[in-house]
């Protein structure tokens, strides 16, 4: 008899059958979602799941699922959670999605036909708060197997982690990583008057190379700046200089540069200047693209000369392996 295939090996398998729409392409911003969608049912989650609060909680909880006192009780007090199931088995996942992070609290629970439900312990062997912001956890299936599905978006790779559940438990997880190609485009560019600044093309594509270049440089694991940083003697503002223009793209969400900021020489249309590079960012959020800004020195200040906006897409898979068996 054949040994049955495990189920990241058929994760993976999925992940390479998908095939680009006529005339179109795959979307990988949440590799999850694409295999829900488009792997023919292999790899799927609960998107809806049923939304209660209150006495409407507390009635389908006690009446349909049979939940004992202290199951309803840990769910009551979640307030308004979204409770999904796990394919078509008995096994459910209670779960809200709070806090400026977007961390989830979730609650497992198995309820069989004629049965009382019981509490499930959660599948993460880290602490909780795991799941947050790019790290998300789903209800779903792989071959018609329950299973807990995690993605870990880490901007160039995502790693999605399945737990499966059999035999009234959870089996040991496995994982897949897959590797993408990323399109860079300068979406939204601002420069200072022509006889400031020069050429406003020129600087889009020198902040095209500058954020190519950067999202291809590792991070020193020591935490030190990387090769060929400089630090400006001059103040600079936190925003991507803009000359009193407006930003028009819709999906932008600000132009305020993240903490991770570097400054870099760099010689535009054979003007040496300085170029910041980094991710826009609010707070703790920080997104995938880049913010490039030129300045010319003048003495103690720093003259803004021109303002890039640098969008990072994810275009084509590359390298999908197993991380663990």
């Amino acid at each position: 008899m054949a040994q049955e295939q495990g189920p990241c090996q058929t994760v993976l398998d999925a992940v390479r059958n998908v095939r680009p729409p006529a005339g179109g392409a795959v979307s990988w911003q949440s590799p999850l979602a694409t295999l829900n969608r488009e792997s023919k049912g292999v790899v799927t989650f609960d998107t809806t799941g049923w939304q209660g609060a209150g006495a409407a909680l507390q009635a389908r909880l006690r009446d349909e699922w049979r939940a004992p006192p202290d199951l309803l009780k840990v769910i009551v007090a979640q307030g308004q959670p979204t409770i999904y199931r796990f394919g078509t088995s008995d096994l459910y996942m209670s779960e809200v999605v709070a806090g400026t992070m977007d961390c989830e609290d979730d609650v497992f629970f198995e309820a069989r036909s004629g049965t009382a439900a019981r509490g499930v312990k959660s599948p993460l062997k880290e602490e909780p708060g795991l799941l947050c912001y790019w790290m998300t956890g789903r209800a779903g299936a792989v071959g018609g197997v329950p299973a807990f599905l995690v993605q870990d978006d880490r901007d160039n790779t995502v790693e999605l982690t399945v737990t499966p559940w059999r035999d009234g438990k959870w089996q040991p997880a496995c994982g897949v990583s897959l590797a993408f190609a990323n399109r860079f485009e300068a979406i939204e560019r601002f420069c200072a008057a022509r006889g400031e600044s020069g050429s406003c093309d020129a600087f889009a594509d020198r902040a095209l190379a500058l954020a190519r270049a950067a999202d291809e440089t590792p991070k020193p694991a020591d935490g030190s700046a990387p090769a060929g940083t400089v630090t400006p003697d001059a103040p600079v503002e936190p925003d991507l200089p803009t000359f009193g223009h407006k930003v028009t793209a819709k999906d932008i969400q600000t132009t305020s540069f993240s903490e991770d900021t570097v400054f870099r020489r760099a010689d535009v249309d054979g003007r040496r200047v300085l170029a910041r590079i980094g991710h826009p960012s609010i707070g703790w959020r920080v997104w995938r693209d880049y913010l490039v800004a030129f300045y010319r020195e003048d003495g103690d200040k720093l003259v803004p000369l021109a303002g890039i906006y640098v969008t990072k897409t994810r275009t084509e898979l590359g390298d999908v392996k197993l991380t663990t068996p």
